[in-house]
């Protein structure tokens, strides 16, 4: 579990186990309204079909040890004094992978924390604005019955590593990370006007 959240913020995502199922996604920012809960991660077929095969996990009393195959997430709305609409997600799962470059299966941690500023039109997902400041929160087309699982599983999928690899693979026992330094002496090119003003001080 990421240290930054207690145990107790799984536990009441946990008790909202199961899919999610489509909601008015404007309602969750007018009224700041604050959703949590947990799934397999099987229900996410887009993501685990490019992984290596990870456990099932059908209800909490099947969890694994390690925690793998469940998603928690937490979706916070809110509104400005502009009276534009927000939402807050964080997704949290661990997912068994294959490191790329010796092959041996570790597990990697995903703690995602996204926002998105929520629109009700086509044209207001893309602005000039956001070729000026590319670091500006991302626009989000919401619907009548918006598709939360789509969002998370698009978060999830983005979040995974393209090239999945240990920062150091187990069992190498040297890294070189900068070139040896190789010592070699140089002979040093003597000026020959320095040897005749050394003659010239000779008596």
């Amino acid at each position: 579990m990421p240290s930054s959240i207690d145990s107790q913020w799984f536990k009441t995502c946990e008790s909202h186990w199961g899919s999610v199922r489509a909601f008015n996604i404007f309602a969750v920012a007018e009224h700041a309204q604050h959703i949590q809960g947990a799934f397999s991660l099987h229900l996410l077929k887009r993501v685990i079909e490019d992984l290596p095969e990870q456990p099932l996990v059908r209800g909490l009393s099947h969890k694994t040890e390690t925690e793998l195959g469940v998603v928690w997430f937490e979706l916070v709305g809110h509104t400005d004094k502009q009276d534009r609409m927000w939402l807050d997600l964080r997704i949290v799962t661990k997912a068994s992978l294959v490191c790329q470059r010796c092959l041996a299966p570790f597990i990697f941690e995903l703690d995602e924390k996204v926002t998105f500023h929520l629109v009700r039109r086509p044209s207001q997902v893309e602005s000039d604005a956001d070729d000026i400041d590319p670091d500006a929160p991302e626009r989000l087309l919401g619907l009548g019955r918006f598709d939360l699982m789509s969002l998370i599983e698009d978060q999830v999928i983005l979040g995974l590593p393209y090239v999945p690899k240990h920062d150091v693979c187990p069992g190498l026992k040297f890294e070189q990370t900068e070139p040896l330094a190789i010592e070699v002496d140089i002979p040093v090119k003597v000026s020959p006007f320095n040897v005749l003003k050394n003659l010239k001080k000779k008596p």
